[in-house]
């Protein structure tokens, strides 16, 4: 997932892509939409931590309202939920999140 200024770019592991605009309504909620396709999504910071931060993303999926938090739409069957993670650096060497991926040996 990539947030632009005014848009989000979804690659996904077949690299195929979906571009949806977004707009921010308030409250921890934003919209994608794209085509005739409109998707409302709750949003909320889950933890600020020393090196990552954390964002839940939940919706009830296409022309539905979002839940009203990221909790609500987790503790349904109803929803798609993700959480995020960010790296934030505080420092050189080991005081760095990574998130390369490694392969098993």
């Amino acid at each position: 997932m990539i947030f632009g200024d005014k848009n989000l770019t979804i690659i996904y592991p077949n690299k195929t892509q979906d571009v949806y605009d977004v707009s921010t309504t308030g409250g921890g909620e934003m919209t994608l939409t794209k085509d005739d396709l409109k998707v409302n999504v709750a949003v909320n910071e889950l933890a600020n931590l020393k090196h990552t931060i954390a964002m839940g993303l939940s919706t009830f999926g296409p022309n539905q309202d979002a839940p009203s938090s990221f909790r609500e739409g987790i503790i349904t069957d109803r929803a798609l939920s993700m959480t995020m993670w960010k790296c934030t650096s505080y420092g050189a060497g080991d005081s760095k999140c990574n998130f390369n991926r490694t392969e098993a040996e």
